[in-house]
């Protein structure tokens, strides 16, 4: 099904991971059949809260890729309004900024947390 979508196409998934087939969607992003993608879901959560910080996402190293925006589950936790529209902002001109072939400005760094 991802095969089937045009190269520019993004996906934005908020809802669970295993709903898009997590090797499926690493190997479309990572071999430009597709445009990229929007995450706010994990396929590997930590079974311990301690080792939140040092568990990776997936198994397949979906942070390395320029064309991925990812964001710990938290894109639905808003407190106001207000919060919800900055939210937008920041979304829209990231993936603006991916589809014009530049870097995002708030990309995930692992080893420092966030």
């Amino acid at each position: 099904e991802i095969d089937a979508l045009p190269d520019h196409s993004l996906i934005v998934n908020t809802a669970r991971g295993p709903l898009i087939d997590e090797k499926s969607l690493f190997e479309a992003l990572k071999n430009g059949t597709i445009g990229g993608a929007g995450l706010d879901v994990w396929w590997n959560y930590p079974k311990d809260r301690k080792r939140a910080d040092a568990e990776f996402p997936s198994v397949y190293p979906f942070q390395d890729l320029q064309n991925v925006v990812m964001t710990p589950h938290r894109g639905g936790d808003l407190g106001d309004r207000s919060l919800e529209f900055r939210r937008l902002d920041d979304l829209a001109s990231t993936m603006n900024s991916l589809a014009k072939g530049q870097q995002p400005s708030n990309r995930i760094d692992l080893e420092l947390g966030y």
